[in-house]
């Protein structure tokens, strides 16, 4: 990205064990990745799959350079997720194990 100061292109936000989200935690930016991803670099493969802009932007670049090296079929399967929704997904789970025979704790 030839000249591109991330810093000044929006809010950056460090997110590990030390340095943790809240729950309710919502990027500012978020955008439908099916309607800013060039379908001619990368394969978006749900409609509903949501992503922060400036991230977005940066994986375009990074696809175009990709794609000028001759390296394509990228796919784009999962995006931001709200800790409501993963908790959601995750218990989905849970309860898929256990109706296989699992314990609560195993499963």
């Amino acid at each position: 990205m030839s000249g591109t100061n991330l810093l000044s292109s929006g809010p950056l936000v460090l997110v590990n064990r030390e340095h943790p989200v809240g729950a309710d935690y919502e990027p500012d930016d978020l955008v439908k990745l099916k309607n800013v991803m060039p379908s001619s670099l990368v394969t978006v493969k749900g409609s509903d799959i949501e992503g922060d802009r400036t991230a977005a932007q940066a994986l375009i670049t990074m696809f175009e350079a990709a794609k000028a090296d001759g390296v394509t079929g990228w796919q784009i399967s999962a995006g931001y997720r709200s800790v409501k929704y993963q908790q959601k997904l995750f218990d989905r789970q849970v309860a898929e194990y256990q109706n296989q025979g699992l314990s609560v704790a195993k499963a």
